[in-house]
């Protein structure tokens, strides 16, 4: 059996880091009522292995008429909504009262599915003692009257690297107790930042250095070799010809307010990497707007895709260029922009510069700044310059 299946947490204290969440659900389950949650953050964080451990302490069975009903992704439709609802219309023959209803990748719901639920979620027409847990990479493509209607819970990998590497060493132990020829610990904390702080990716890391001992520390940077300056990274102030790449969480920002933060930064394209167009920015930038959400939205894209993407980033930094990247969430850290794209700029030499209230955050100052001895806050992070100053 696989590390990620073994080693999977059942209760909400087994999980390592996301502590916020944690406190959340685990006074929700003492006292469980009818609601709806939407846990959002990026990959790997174990939002849906969560939604799992809070049904099973409020006291549902995955059993056959345990109350637990499972949407993966892409399948939550009409039908699929219809369904669900008839069911949940019945108390469970097993276990507590309540219905508990998990609905992965939200974000990826129909619109008649969203309209579906919105009544169901509130006062109007809600099926008796029923939980609805959905999960969602980001927000953008759902609907502000579905979102109304769910308690939000953030999951990051704010202050993840003390305890996911605690965790790591953990299953290391268990799983090489015993060997002959026991092998010397490899660096826990390496492999986590290498997974980009995705724990799923980091236990599949683990996996391969068990069977082959300095397999993530042999592991090679991708090819693109030619952005590399001295110091191996392209930042602010090199003075090499090269461009620059920020980011920027586009939530709630009047179209005005990023044409003033462009301007000021001297961006020559909007690159939008929402999963949909956002029309308002670009009808304010006009020909300097791009639309990149097909190949750099982030986990949602697939691998030859974001390929692409990258290697077309690459070509405008290497032009020259400015490049604003858009995305829907404000802070970085809770973002596939730094867990992803940042990990993956950086392996090619490029570091990406984070705009956040009115704050530039290098994504490299970004990575290094989670301490086993406290949890960053972007307030206090050491940074270069004002935006506009």
């Amino acid at each position: 059996m696989q590390l990620v299946d073994r080693y999977k947490p059942t209760t909400i204290d087994a999980f390592a880091g996301v502590d916020r969440a944690k406190k959340i659900l685990s006074a929700f389950v003492q006292k469980p009522y009818t609601s709806a949650w939407l846990l959002i953050g990026p990959s790997g964080l174990g939002k849906t292995t969560m939604a799992f451990a809070a049904a099973e302490a409020i006291g549902a069975s995955t059993q056959v008429g345990g109350g637990v009903y499972h949407i993966p992704a892409r399948k939550a439709d009409l039908e699929a909504i219809d369904t669900i609802v008839g069911e949940c219309r019945h108390r469970p023959m097993l276990g507590s009262k309540f219905n508990v209803v998990i609905i992965d990748e939200a974000d990826r719901m129909t619109l008649p599915a969203q309209h579906a639920l919105l009544s169901k979620l509130d006062s109007a027409d809600p099926p008796t003692d029923t939980i609805w847990f959905f999960t969602a990479n980001d927000t953008t493509s759902l609907e502000e009257r579905f979102l109304s209607r769910c308690r939000k819970i953030q999951f990051s990998a704010d202050g993840l690297l003390a305890p996911g590497a605690a965790l790591l060493k953990k299953i290391w132990k268990a799983e090489t107790k015993g060997k002959k020829d026991r092998p010397d610990e490899p660096d826990f904390e390496l492999i986590l930042r290498t997974a980009g702080f995705n724990v799923r990716e980091a236990l599949m890391l683990l996996e391969t250095e068990i069977l082959c001992p300095g397999s993530v520390c042999e592991s090679e940077p991708a090819p693109e070799q030619s952005l590399r300056s001295s110091k191996g990274i392209t930042t602010i102030g090199k003075g090499n010809g090269a461009g620059q790449v920020y980011t920027i969480g586009i939530d709630g920002m009047p179209a005005d307010a990023l044409q003033e933060t462009v301007k000021a930064l001297g961006v020559n394209l909007v690159a939008d990497c929402c999963w949909k167009p956002q029309r308002a920015y670009r009808a304010a930038m006009g020909d300097a707007y791009e639309w990149a959400g097909d190949r750099l939205s982030g986990g949602r894209t697939r691998q030859g895709q974001r390929e692409e993407g990258l290697k077309w980033l690459l070509g405008l930094v290497a032009a020259g260029k400015t490049v604003m990247m858009l995305y829907p969430t404000p802070e970085p850290g809770s973002c596939n922009r730094h867990h992803l794209i940042g990990k993956l700029m950086l392996e090619r030499g490029v570091d990406l510069i984070h705009v956040f209230e009115e704050e530039l955050i290098l994504d490299s100052e970004l990575r290094n700044s989670i301490k086993e001895d406290r949890a960053y806050k972007f307030k206090k992070w050491r940074l270069p310059k004002a935006v506009g100053a």
